[in-house]
């Protein structure tokens, strides 16, 4: 029994019973005493959900301090307290010094729920993407987290992966919980018919689209400037000499590969190099890559370069090359598009376009928080960021060819 009090850390004061308790007792004497021992039990259970800050011989239950303590604390009212934490600059330099004195030294921290229900805001918003094992996605996240940690905003993350119907029940959950406003990175804009358009339309919470938009609906989106990227990128394969290019896509449902295929097209056709057979759409992976590189090299001559709509599809596509035997570039150039950080570490460093993915992310925050904050102009915006070509060694420009 003694053991068992100085494992809850409790200061009890000894009961003659608890002194008298021996090996021998009957189970007539536990039974008497088993509901002080239930109680103990569920004590020590409440405890452990708290902070508990032990000393010798003594311990607590750390309470939360509120904003009525930092009120008597600093001498001041509530709403004075409160007006400091808004920054309101009506609030004395003296004052609001010895306010936020006392917030430091009470290390109190403002009750979030308590906030929401006065101002109407939760300060909480979502992001939604298709696959956070692509590393374009975390990259872009990493830049929508500090913009929003820097405007005092949380961010949940959606992670739709290979369940496309979690798309719009983490649309629904997330308003359901109450955030102040929506990123989409839609993986399928297919999936948003007239109805789940409607649905949309009606959730009257501010929506930024971001990398891809879903048509039919008027809503705020930050996006790459793809045809024109997707254009510099065939442009370079051209001017290197190269005549047999082909194309690897991803999901031609997403605005990304459409707008690429279309900047590509546009090169091939006007040099008059365009082939149907080179242009494959797929999935924005690396496994997309291999397979359908593997496709084009069933005869070897049928391709000199390849364009890629993503890196993942690139470093895929160089493996399939690598593996049939084939060399990178002197038998099949590769160019991608985004520049990831693991883009120059493969063998051989790959030709990229650079996207600036961080400034997507925080761009589409600074633009939903304009919304919730009713700074943005009426009617949806449309921003768009440039890329720029990186040229590595996966592009070697071919040695003349008398025969071409």
């Amino acid at each position: 029994m003694k053991r068992f009090i100085s494992r809850i850390n409790i200061k009890v004061k000894k009961k003659a019973w608890m002194d008298n308790l021996s090996e021998s007792m009957s189970y007539e004497i536990i039974a008497q005493h088993s509901r002080r021992l239930i109680l103990a039990l569920k004590l020590n259970k409440i405890i452990k959900r708290f902070m508990i800050c032990c000393g010798k011989g003594s311990c607590y239950v750390r309470a939360r301090i509120t904003i009525r303590e930092v009120a008597l604390r600093s001498g001041v009212s509530i709403g004075t307290v409160s007006n400091v934490l808004n920054n309101v600059p009506s609030v004395g330099k003296s004052i609001r010094r010895r306010v936020l004195r006392v917030i430091r030294d009470l290390n109190y921290e403002p009750n979030r729920v308590a906030q929401s229900l006065v101002s109407g805001h939760t300060q909480t918003l979502a992001f939604i993407i298709p696959d956070i094992c692509n590393p374009f996605f975390p990259e872009m996240v990493q830049g929508a987290s500090d913009k929003a940690s820097a405007h005092d905003y949380n961010l949940f993350l959606g992670n739709i992966g290979k369940y496309p119907k979690r798309e719009t029940e983490y649309i629904r959950d997330f308003v359901s919980q109450g955030v102040d406003g929506l990123i989409i990175a839609t993986s399928d804009y297919s999936k948003y018919g007239p109805e789940e358009q409607k649905q949309i339309r009606d959730l009257r919470i501010p929506i930024v689209m971001v990398d891809r938009n879903i048509p039919g609906l008027e809503l705020d989106l930050v996006c790459f400037d793809n045809v024109r990227c997707a254009q510099i990128a065939v442009t370079h394969l051209v001017n290197s000499g190269y005549r047999k290019i082909g194309m690897i896509l991803g999901p031609i449902q997403t605005m990304t590969a459409r707008e690429r295929l279309e900047g590509g097209s546009m090169i091939l056709q006007e040099r008059g190099l365009c082939r149907q057979e080179l242009i494959k759409c797929g999935e924005f992976t690396l496994e997309s890559g291999f397979q359908i590189m593997c496709s084009f090299l069933k005869n070897r001559n049928e391709v000199d370069a390849v364009f890629c709509a993503n890196d993942m599809i690139a470093i895929g596509a160089i493996k399939a090359i690598e593996q049939k035997g084939y060399r990178v570039p002197e038998d099949v150039a590769v160019i991608g598009f985004d520049d990831l950080y693991l883009s120059s570490l493969i063998k051989p460093p790959l030709t990229a376009i650079h996207q600036p993915v961080y400034d997507l992310g925080a761009t589409a925050v600074q633009m939903v928080i304009e919304r919730i904050q009713g700074k943005a102009p009426q009617g949806s915006r449309k921003v768009i960021l440039s890329g720029e070509l990186v040229i590595r060694k996966s592009t070697l420009i071919p040695q003349a060819n008398p025969n071409q």
